[in-house]
């Protein structure tokens, strides 16, 4: 799927700028006039990457990225500003910004911090899709009888039940997992246990 960027600016001329580099590049845009159209466009496409100003009528750029975060803490947004000051970054970057982007900008570093900020909302989704299998996973019943504590929900295989060193006749002698002496006979299922 193509990626999605939301661009809430109330300048129109920067909006029509970016929407035309975005899509020159080949990502899909959507546009927002102020920070209520934001959210709500928000809401409705959830976008990969918020391209949002500071300073917008109805609600501030601020206001658009605590409240995106809020409902969404997986979002990636990017904040733009005329309005630039060292307080202004750090406040947002403590607020959760991917990023700052001071106007007048370059086009290309728009582009380029775009796509540092869509690299990065692409591994949040992996992330989360990973995190979600690994939970139903966990609930499921482990049905592998390939070892004696797979098969009973463990994730480790018990320590063998000596702790001196051991083998078994026909076989090579090596240090296993827990330090006990184990073989690579074929005919010793207990080593062939320690090493599963």
């Amino acid at each position: 799927m193509t990626p999605l960027i939301l661009i809430a600016d109330d300048d129109p001329g920067v909006r029509q700028v970016l929407a035309i580099q975005f899509a020159d590049a080949g990502y899909r845009v959507v546009e927002a006039a102020d920070g209520r159209e934001a959210l709500r466009l928000y809401r409705q496409e959830r976008p990969h990457v918020l391209l949002t100003d500071l300073r917008m009528p109805h609600k501030d750029g601020q206001a658009v990225l605590e409240a995106v975060l809020a409902e969404d803490p997986q979002a990636t947004v990017v904040v733009m500003t005329a309005y630039a000051s060292v307080h202004g970054a750090v406040e947002v970057m403590k607020a959760g910004a991917f990023d700052f982007i001071t106007k007048p900008f370059r086009e290309e570093q728009v582009l380029a911090t775009v796509e540092r900020a869509l690299e990065v909302a692409r591994l949040k989704r992996e992330n989360q899709r990973l995190r979600d299998a690994l939970t139903t996973a966990r609930g499921a019943p482990i049905t592998s009888s390939a070892s004696p504590a797979r098969s009973s929900g463990g994730c480790c295989p018990r320590r063998p039940p000596t702790s001196r060193p051991w083998t078994a006749s026909g076989g090579v002698s090596r240090r296993g997992r827990w330090g006990a002496t184990t073989t690579t006979s074929s005919t010793s299922a207990r080593a062939a246990w320690a090493w599963s």
